[in-house]
């Protein structure tokens, strides 16, 4: 081990696809063309080819289909962090998304597959959604061996495993007792079995992939996709397991996570649970391992002397540029040497023909490692009957005993199938019958925010019908004013949509024009905005009989300044239990902060994450109300951490504690976004956007902070 230059590669160097793959046709990867003057083989096994992590293209298939993994359009755009980052519970997609798996990298493994297919072998890759856990990719794993046809015909299938397709296969392999009824052998490539550090220097934004990334998003930064990547359980569990890197072990904790991105302490138990499970699989009995080496490798992150980040300039040549040669060498696991770099192994000849001559139980020439070993590999004796195809069953003893050694309760009873009634937050009316402060309600209403975000009339119905069991949800849509209204016997939520996905466009033309109204002098736009949808939220009040319930009424950024305005105006005709606003911009000059005063004293909760910009415009207005200032870890401003008073930890702090911006350092602000404008204008056609906010931080705001999901919403489910 040395310390040297910084390693060039990353298991995100799928990114150096992005210019090839992305512009192919979708039509020409729907399928390998097989030679004609080879016919499939019946009596030779199928080979299912299980890919890497990121090598795998993803659609979203709410929006015609659109590719956005791995898209260069979609990345000069900047459309990756705000759709693929995944939803706190690490399994959701954002609103409006839904994305399924859209064919694999094909400059990967195309080489492969045809010489596969040109021997005989029934060949293709088994695609899966490398951004959820191993957990969910290995019963992916299981549904597709279980109705492959071959498998069904009564032939066992061969795996190949490239990168984390290694890690799954040997997952599913130690969880599924019959794993042998589908599988005859199996030739890991590059697997990174003990983890890597890449997972860590992604998340913490040393990734040089990511960088690449962010010098060609136009609007994405640097902190958008590390966000992004903490929020992957896929990526996080291939952290380095720390039986094999013991330095690796504070990185499942807080305290190991230099800066505000690091994954959620349940991805970080269910990682460490994982890594025991596939470091002793069965799997490795009936399998080789092909690995590269000499290659300057990530090999530590050790600390810097202020302990205030973690450095990724120590590297070890034993390695393939992206996995140490120890995460690939467990116990029982046969491995050989092979020429390339990680991301390309299966591209490489001497590859290709060790996985052939494995399936025909043949010898290679290649060298076993470590090197004093014998030299040349066969395939073990197997038999090739398919017994009768049964049911997944529980996970065996000694995986119970690894879950239960790193595992959390909770975590535990979601990895072993155990239904829980608190695994995760959510949406709750009980708590919303009570008018008092509550961070349930806090949660409950930033949900109903970000339901207001979508679009679509059914996915709304999903989730506020199905899941929520409000009988009355409808959206209102007048002009350039959004939003939802949920009803059910008692209760009334009215949630605004805001501006987070045309932020950019929103500040740039923001204006500090006031109008004189019924409720004081207030933000000329704000209080337009709220008049073009006003009868249209009256008849839906209407409709709902709202007069007779409970209205709690929400919004996040510029829906949070109209739930404000809706507070004021449908006083004394509704029964308003409450206000809650997330990263709401200032929007009165007078008389509308004492009517709330008066009429909805300790109502209206405003929150702020951290140096939410937009909480901090437009100059010449306002704040007020009970302030929820989150400090970039996501724990809560206090009186006292500020200095102004005794109050315990927790209680509201003055409506002006947190940074505001003056009319210059607004010009400037406007200046800059227009300036990104006029690039985003110059791009070719087809490439220009509007939909989100530039990369640059300016004197100290963040454009990131303001984002509900990332932001907001997993602070708010700190508090409890």
């Amino acid at each position: 081990m040395k310390t040297a230059f910084r390693a060039t590669t990353d298991l995100f160097s799928s990114l150096d696809d992005i210019e090839t793959d992305s512009f192919e046709s979708r039509d020409a990867l729907v399928g390998l063309s097989k030679p004609t003057s080879v016919p499939i083989n019946p009596s030779l096994s199928p080979i299912i080819l299980v890919h890497g992590i990121t090598d795998c293209h993803l659609k979203n298939v709410l929006d015609h289909d659109n590719r956005v993994w791995l898209d260069y359009v979609d990345l000069v755009r900047g459309r990756f962090s705000r759709q693929l980052t995944l939803q706190s519970n690490g399994q959701s997609d954002q609103l409006g998304t839904r994305f399924e798996t859209d064919g694999p990298l094909w400059k990967k493994y195309r080489t492969a597959i045809q010489t596969w297919h040109g021997n005989g072998f029934d060949a293709s890759v088994f695609c899966y959604d490398w951004r959820r856990s191993v957990v969910d990719a290995s019963q992916m794993l299981h549904q597709h061996l279980a109705s492959h046809d071959s498998v069904k015909r009564g032939k066992k299938a061969m795996l190949v495993c490239h990168s984390m397709g290694g890690v799954v296969a040997s997952y599913w392999a130690a969880t599924q007792p019959e794993w042998e009824d589908y599988v005859d052998r199996c030739v890991f490539v590059g697997s990174p079995l003990a983890g890597a550090y890449s997972a860590a220097q992604a998340i913490m934004g040393l990734s040089p992939s990511f960088k690449k990334m962010a010098l060609l998003s136009v609007r994405e930064s640097m902190q958008d996709f590390q966000r992004m990547a903490a929020s992957f359980p896929g990526l996080v569990d291939l952290l380095p397991n720390p039986e094999v890197f013991p330095e690796a072990a504070d990185l499942y904790r807080r305290d190991g996570w230099p800066g505000k991105f690091f994954p959620q302490q349940k991805l970080l138990e269910q990682s460490r649970a994982v890594k025991r499970v596939v470091w002793s699989s069965p799997l490795f009995k009936k399998s080789i391992h092909l690995i590269s080496t000499g290659l300057q490798t990530l090999a530590e992150m050790p600390w810097d002397a202020d302990r205030e980040s973690r450095t990724d300039d120590v590297l070890s040549d034993e390695g393939d540029g992206s996995v140490l040669n120890r995460s690939s060498t467990p116990d029982g696991l046969k491995t050989y040497l092979v020429p390339g770099e990680h991301s390309m192994l299966l591209n490489e000849p001497e590859v290709i023909d060790a996985v052939l001559a494995y399936a025909w139980d043949k010898t290679s020439s290649l060298r076993q490692y470590p090197p004093n070993l014998t030299t040349g590999l066969r395939a073990p004796t197997m038999s090739t009957d398919l017994a009768a195809m049964k049911p997944p069953t529980p996970m065996n003893e000694n995986v119970e005993q690894a879950i239960d050694k790193f595992a959390s309760a909770d975590m535990r009873n979601a990895m072993l199938g155990i239904r829980t009634l608190s695994a995760t937050h959510s949406f709750s009316k009980a708590e919303l019958r009570s008018p008092s402060f509550s961070w349930q309600n806090c949660f409950s209403l930033a949900l109903a925010s970000q339901l207001a975000y979508h679009k679509d009339d059914n996915e709304i119905a999903s989730a506020a019908t199905a899941e929520w069991q409000f009988p009355f949800a409808k959206l209102f849509d007048e002009e350039d004013t959004q939003g939802v209204v949920l009803s059910d016997d008692h209760l009334v939520v009215l949630a605004f949509r805001g501006s987070e996905t045309n932020l950019g466009d929103w500040l740039g033309n923001l204006s500090v024009a006031a109008t004189i109204t019924s409720i004081g002098r207030i933000h000329r736009g704000f209080w337009g905005a709220y008049k073009d949808a006003e009868i249209a939220i009256q008849s839906l009040l209407e409709e709902c009989q709202a007069d007779q319930k409970a209205l709690w009424i929400c919004g996040h950024s510029l829906g949070g300044a109209l739930a404000v305005i809706a507070g004021a105006m449908l006083y004394g005709t509704q029964k308003i239990s409450g206000v809650y606003t997330y990263g709401q911009p200032k929007l009165c000059v007078n008389k509308l902060d004492d009517i709330y005063k008066s009429k909805l004293a300790n109502r209206y909760v405003r929150l702020v994450n951290d140096e939410d910009v937009v909480a901090q415009v437009p100059p010449g207005y306002s704040h007020f109300g009970q302030l929820k200032w989150f400090t970039d870890d996501g724990s809560l401003h206090s009186s006292r951490s500020l200095g102004t008073g005794n109050s315990p930890a927790g209680l509201a702090v003055p409506a002006s504690a947190h940074n505001e911006l003056d009319q210059q350092e607004f010009d400037e602000l406007q200046k800059q976004l227009r300036q990104s404008t006029a690039v985003d204008s110059a791009l070719p056609t087809g490439l220009s956007t509007s939909r989100s906010v530039p990369a640059q931080a300016l004197f100290g705001i963040s454009f990131a902070d303001h984002s509900l999901a990332d932001g907001y919403i997993p602070s708010i489910e700190k508090q409890f």
